[in-house]
């Protein structure tokens, strides 16, 4: 059998922590107080069942940290692997899992005994876990007391047994012998045994009343613990609260600096940069058109030359005039659509139709002096309903509510007209009815030239097919301007040298003419569009605009100190909050703060009441057992009543004893005496580097055979003849000889702990040269607290 791993719920001053146990030879290292011997009595725990009651020397290991108490070992054996595991001290549950099938034992106990049978739980105590008190007291003990610890490991029942029967030979004898006061044990036992019955009764309340008030205890107790968690978790929540309570005004004041500062598009250097760019769009502008006002004066005088008489084909002539007429059509049009474009842009509707003289009258007029007129006679009608006359009061009521009534459609026209003409005041509507007004003039304009230049088109048409020069069918296939590219490559192609030359200028203008146009309507689409990125129409507002923005650039500097400030986690749950309560998050941080006082108060109350009642409760059970009343009536009663049942039959076995243990015992551990010494000689001879080569054990006495280098004979010592350090050596020979004999089929783990430390080093050496080889067949776990121990695979207890 091997022990894999073991996992500690709760045990002593380990909570929820694994061990790896992953070589046969597992050193575990930690100094003194760090859990060694806990590790150590919790394994033999989980095997054979922990402590249930406070004995001399007898330690419960109760969890410091209030976790479960128990825990679980992994144990491999030739049947494949098991946790066995065991939880809870009083009323402890054991559960065996086959971890191959997930299977649980059906009897865990049971399976556990026939794992370790025949041994016991003594027996495994005494050969496979033994400690540095066990070595410290050899050299404590006499000739014959070692003589008989030796014998015990040669043969441990027999020995046992043997003595176990002698001594009840002597009880029985002793049982019915009469005493010095000529009573018979016997005797005197019945009548105390009968006296302790009638006090039993108002015993047996009390103890029913301790066992209530125990269970009642341990209630109270978790209930406490649980407590003082709530309230540690309740402190922490207060804190947290309070904190983001107290940063609530900052945090305010950081919201709406970044919705100032989040009013603003661009930072201050790409504000820089559009200046420029704003600068240069600016200057193109004004030199594109300077290069139109020439361009077109160009095409004027080209134009009055080829107007002068020619000697001209007719067709030539009329085609000639009906493209350039097209194209003058087309030019004006283009230019005139830009111009209300650009216009238009201004508006968030779009443009808005003229105001009339009626609109113009009602924004002159002021709707405030008739709204208090209105006002004043409402209030004089009601004075004087109420003290002159009814009908003059009336009457007065009636001028009240005309007034009244005219500012209310005052005030509907004006916010009529306003809307219309968004984003601008009621002034700058008023100033911007000439440019209205002729931006619809332009658009009467525009329909007239789009009629102009649909006749224009068919009259280049007629002409075309009236000098077939072009199919009609061929013709009305084509686009505008198709149809006008094609003529004028044909023109060109019919021209003289001097005609040609000049139509080919005048068409080359009137193309340069169209592609400045294009520049110039692109170059105000540009700054238009840049200007309308920063929510303003004009350049005006947009200086504005830069000029504010170092403004704002303090603004957002001074929101990111407050930011900083806050922290980002709790600017985070600030934010959270805001979001989903608005103006509402700080009566809500205010409630929840109350809350957890509140709530805090609560449980401390709670708190003192369960302490107050746990005091009680265990002043009661003080007084219960002041006088140790219950607990000894109990034990007496127990004793006695075994005691009074057995005795009979108890003195047939007691003198019989000696003759069934010498029978049933002696014969059967002969074979394994001898396999026992044989292993202990050779750890030995091992141990004391061929010194001493045999042991041998003749009437009941062990001898030990030392091989003298000086010559051939060989020399035999009683045990008690040896040096105080070879027979430590011995006995630590015949408890791993009888620990790697004793069972073989499932070799079983031998626990050490700190058992070398009265060895010196040489021979110290040589024992854990030993204890690694025997590892190689029968797992060995080493507690210690040798630095020079804690490397390769070694448990290092202060990591955990």
């Amino acid at each position: 059998m091997r022990i894999e791993s073991i996992h500690i719920s709760g045990f002593g001053k380990w909570s929820d922590v694994t061990f790896d146990f992953n070589d046969q030879w597992q050193v575990v290292f930690g100094p003194n107080e760090a859990g060694k011997t806990t590790v150590k009595a919790f394994i033999l725990g989980v095997l054979f069942g922990f402590p249930k009651g406070r004995k001399a020397g007898n330690q419960l290991y109760v969890p410091r940290s209030g976790a479960q108490y128990g825990g679980s070992l992994v144990l491999s054996t030739k049947k494949g692997r098991y946790r066995v595991e065991r939880l809870g001290r009083t009323k402890s549950t054991l559960t065996v899992t086959a971890l191959d099938t997930g299977l649980e034992m059906p009897n865990p106990e049971k399976w556990l005994a026939d794992l370790i049978a025949p041994l016991e739980e003594s027996d495994f105590r005494q050969v496979y876990s033994f400690d540095e008190s066990e070595l410290g007291a050899v050299a404590e003990l006499t000739a014959d007391d070692f003589d008989q610890v030796l014998l015990s490991y040669t043969r441990p029942q027999a020995q046992r047994f043997l003595k176990w029967a002698g001594d009840r030979e002597e009880e029985g004898q002793a049982l019915f012998a009469q005493g010095k006061n000529g009573k018979r044990p016997l005797n005197l036992a019945n009548r105390e045994y009968q006296k302790l019955l009638a006090e039993r009764p108002a015993e047996q309340e009390k103890y029913s009343r301790y066992q209530e008030l125990l269970a009642n205890q341990e209630a109270l107790d978790e209930e406490l613990n649980r407590s003082r968690t709530k309230e540690q978790s309740l402190l922490k929540k207060l804190s947290d609260q309070e904190s983001l309570t107290k940063a609530w005004p900052l945090f305010e004041q950081a919201v709406k600096l970044k919705a100032d500062a989040g009013s603003k598009k661009v930072n201050q250097q790409v504000q820089l940069e559009t200046v420029q760019e704003v600068q240069r769009l600016e200057q193109t502008g004004n030199w594109l058109f300077e290069q139109q006002q020439a361009n077109q004066k160009e095409i004027d005088k080209l134009r009055a030359l080829l107007a002068q008489p020619q000697e001209k084909d007719q067709g030539q002539v009329m085609v000639n005039d009906s493209l350039n007429q097209l194209l003058n059509i087309q030019i004006k049009k283009q230019g005139l659509v830009q111009q209300l474009t650009n216009f238009a842009a201004q508006f968030d509707h779009g443009l808005p139709k003229a105001l009339s003289k009626r609109e113009q009258s009602e924004l002159a007029s002021s709707s405030v002096m008739t709204t208090t007129l209105g006002g004043i006679a409402l209030v004089l009608a009601i004075v004087i309903v109420a003290v002159v006359s009814a009908p003059l009061g009336l009457g007065i009521g009636i001028v009240a509510a005309i007034l009244l009534a005219k500012a209310y459609r005052d005030f509907q026209a004006r916010q009529l007209i306003a809307e219309r003409y968004q984003p601008f005041n009621m002034a700058e509507a008023i100033e911007k009815q000439e440019a209205v007004a002729l931006a619809w003039q332009q658009q009467a304009q525009l329909q007239s030239l789009d009629q102009e230049a649909e006749l224009a088109k068919k009259q280049l048409a007629d002409n075309l097919v009236h000098y077939q020069i072009v199919d009609g069918e061929k013709l009305a296939t084509w686009s505008t301007e198709q149809l006008v590219d094609w003529t004028r490559k044909w023109l060109q192609s019919q021209e003289s040298t001097d005609t040609e030359s000049t139509s080919r200028r005048l068409n080359e203008l009137l193309t340069t003419g169209q592609t400045l146009a294009k520049k110039i309507d692109d170059q105000k689409q540009a700054l238009s569009q840049i200007l309308s990125e920063y929510g303003v129409r004009e350049l005006k507002d947009f200086y504005q605009l830069v000029n504010e923005e170092k403004a704002d650039e303090a603004t957002r500097e001074k929101g990111q100190l407050i930011h900083e400030q806050l922290g980002q986690e709790r600017y985070e749950q600030l934010l959270s909050l805001f979001q989903e309560h608005g103006a509402e998050s700080f009566a809500r941080l205010e409630d929840e703060l109350k809350r957890l006082r509140q709530d805090l108060q609560a449980i401390r109350e709670d708190e003192r009441g369960q302490q107050q009642q746990l005091a009680n409760q265990q002043s009661e059970m003080k007084q219960l057992t002041a006088d140790g009343g219950l607990a000894q009536l109990e034990q007496k009663l127990a004793n006695q009543e075994s005691d009074l049942k057995a005795d009979y039959t108890r003195y047939l076995a007691k003198v019989l004893a000696k003759s069934v243990v010498n029978q049933a015992f002696l014969g059967q551990e002969d074979s394994l005496s001898k396999k026992v010494l044989e292993q202990a000689s050779a750890y030995m001879a091992q141990l004391t580097k061929g010194r001493y080569q045999e042991l041998e054990l003749e009437k009941g006495r062990l001898f030990s055979t030392e091989d003298s280098n000086e010559s051939d004979s060989k020399r035999t010592f009683q045990t008690a003849e040896l040096s105080s350090g070879t027979r430590d050596l011995l006995f630590l020979s015949l408890r791993l000889a009888l620990a790697s004999t004793l069972h073989a089929e499932e070799p079983l783990p031998i626990l050490i702990d700190d058992a070398l430390v009265h060895l010196d080093e040489e021979r110290r050496e040589a024992t854990l040269a030993l204890l690694q080889e025997v590892a190689l067949d029968q797992q060995i776990l080493f507690w210690t607290f040798d630095e020079k121990l804690n490397t390769g695979q070694a448990i290092n207890l202060l990591e955990y």
